[in-house]
């Protein structure tokens, strides 16, 4: 039987196949020497920033005379939440067989490339209320009694950043690569709480009165990061995982009152008029909480 050239090529190329073939079903073996699963660098990628502001304010002011401004048995409520979470996971993952029926090979790159600017978290919440009765008339009053005011504010960050190989438990090879390089600038937070509730009573005029009674100032505010860094090889950590958590609460109550004299308190030395800021409850509770783990292998 005569072969011309085109057979002989045919020949070559299923007996090629067929030991591919024959190579496959062989266990542990492969046609591929290497096989990556690398991860490129990651930058300025995964930041938030997130940023509540409320306010509240009532106002009553008078200034005929006998008059009167009240402002009195109002509520204020201020509740706000930010919540981040943020993964950020850079390098390959092998598995052993199982799901697949594959194994890890040797050769085989998990290295995950630098990780820079990334995953911060930036949180600010800002709270007010305000309440004020204002009084400029003669004998009149300015009343500001059994208001209630509230600041909820919460603000809660998860950030976990994980740079470099995992092989779920699988074969490790000798000259195999599963590490991680530099991690900067990442995986900060920054939260910020600011609440301030305010009630003011004041009168000017003369014979008149200022009252800021029975009233209720609360503010809770709470700052929780969890953060976790791990990167696996040889590459350093650097500016990654601090944590800024800042809580300012005040509270103001005040009765104010200041008329001119008049001629009877100046010859007699009694005054006519009043300011009272009584039986008036004010509360802040404040919790920074932060959990951060850096692990570099």
């Amino acid at each position: 039987m005569n072969y011309s050239e085109t057979n002989y090529r045919k020949i070559g190329i299923i007996t090629a196949v067929a030991i591919a073939i024959a190579a496959m079903m062989v266990p542990g073996a492969s046609l591929a020497s290497t096989a990556y699963a690398h991860g490129g660098k990651i930058s300025h990628s995964g930041n938030v920033h997130q940023s509540v502001s409320h306010s509240n304010s009532i106002t009553s002011s008078n200034s005929g005379s006998g008059g009167s401004s009240d402002a009195s048995i109002n509520s204020q409520s201020n509740s706000a939440s930010n919540s981040a979470d943020v993964h950020i996971h850079n390098g390959g993952h092998d598995k052993k067989s199982g799901g697949s029926g594959s194994y890890d090979k040797k050769g085989d790159n998990k290295k995950g490339d630098s990780v820079s600017h990334s995953g911060n978290v930036h949180q600010d919440i800002t709270q007010s209320n305000s309440i004020s009765a204002s009084n400029s008339g003669s004998g009149g009053s300015a009343t500001a009694d059994l208001n209630t005011q509230t600041n909820t504010a919460t603000n809660t960050a998860d950030v976990h950043i994980h740079n470099g190989g995992n092989n779920g438990g699988g074969q490790v090879w000798s000259g195999d690569s599963s590490g991680g390089s530099s991690i900067s600038h990442s995986g900060n937070v920054h939260q910020s709480i600011d609440q301030s509730n305010s009630i003011t009573a004041t009168n000017t005029g003369s014979g008149g009165s200022a009252t800021a009674d029975l009233n209720a100032q609360t503010n809770t505010a709470t700052n929780t990061a969890d953060v976790n860094i791990h990167n696996h090889g040889d590459g350093s950590i650097s500016h990654s995982g601090n944590v800024d958590q800042s809580i300012i609460q005040s509270h103001d109550i005040s009765s104010t009152n200041s008329p001119p004299p008049t001629l009877l308190t100046c010859l007699t030395g009694v005054v006519c008029s009043s300011a009272d800021a009584s039986l008036n409850s004010q509360s802040n509770n404040a919790t920074n909480s932060a959990d951060v783990s850096i692990s570099n292998h």
